[in-house]
């Protein structure tokens, strides 16, 4: 598996698995909650993955990284999404 697939994977499985993991907790239904974990954990590589990203960039500012990799520690989920489908494409290297 190589980067980029990681890294979409990482995307795809934390949003799709957290709220599916959180709405099985919520339920209380056995041995579902692993979904949970797995989702955020997920959720964890891809905003990771992301911050490396923006931090070796050459092609935005030093004031526009530190708006991304501060938007991406505290408001991870939208702007996790903001960033993939908007950002990601002018900020790749």
């Amino acid at each position: 598996m190589n980067k980029e697939n990681f890294y979409n994977l990482c995307f795809i499985g934390g949003i799709l698995l957290t709220p599916i993991g959180a709405f099985f907790k919520i339920l209380h239904i056995d041995y579902l909650e692993s979904l949970l974990v797995l989702g955020v954990i997920l959720s964890f590589f891809y905003i990771l993955l992301s911050i490396v990203e923006v931090v070796r960039s050459n092609r935005i500012s030093n004031n526009e990284k530190t708006m991304w990799v501060i938007c991406l520690i505290f408001l991870n989920g939208i702007t996790g999404i903001l960033y993939y489908f908007m950002g990601r494409k002018r900020i790749k290297n």
